[in-house]
């Protein structure tokens, strides 16, 4: 009985955060993402791409491993994995504030480990951010988690909306 109960609130869970997500990137415009690189551009990847890795197997569509053959940009928000209030060098990037330290945490293929050598300041924690950079799938353990993505040569700065 207990087990019927748990898979019940997994996949009212699951399928909240199936409606969420997607809705959050259209209203944000965040969707849109070019099918490969071009030599020296950025390509700019999206939470959806991500979100494609299947975590029982750890296999990714070509389209979307192609995309990670050279720097990628993805837009998304902070969660500080230092007590550092000032800034951040080491830190989670996720799709949604909604993902910052709440239970249960978001899949595997939501969340990407960042080690920066830039630190992110605290105002910049507020709100969405671009990071740039090399983007590889390599699983990490963390307080929150765990994290498929490493993220590498980052720069960030901040995200504006669409005009």
């Amino acid at each position: 009985m207990k087990k019927k109960i748990w898979i019940g609130i997994g996949g009212v869970s699951l399928i909240f955060l199936g409606a969420f997500i997607p809705t959050f990137m259209k209203s944000q415009n965040l969707e849109k993402s070019p099918s490969s690189h071009s030599e020296g551009s950025i390509v700019e990847l999206t939470w959806m791409d991500l979100q494609k890795l299947d975590l029982k197997t750890g296999k990714l569509p070509d389209d979307i491993a192609k995309k990670l053959t050279g720097p990628v940009k993805l837009p998304g928000f902070i969660v500080p994995l230092e007590a550092n209030v000032e800034e951040s060098t080491h830190f989670l990037f996720v799709p949604n504030q909604a993902y910052c330290v709440h239970v249960p945490p978001p899949p595997a293929n939501l969340m990407v480990e960042v080690k920066s050598r830039d630190p992110v300041k605290n105002k910049e924690l507020q709100g969405p951010i671009w990071l740039e950079g090399f983007i590889t799938l390599e699983n990490s353990q963390n307080q929150f988690g765990t994290a498929a993505w490493q993220f590498k040569g980052v720069k960030h700065y901040a995200y504006e909306l669409p005009k």
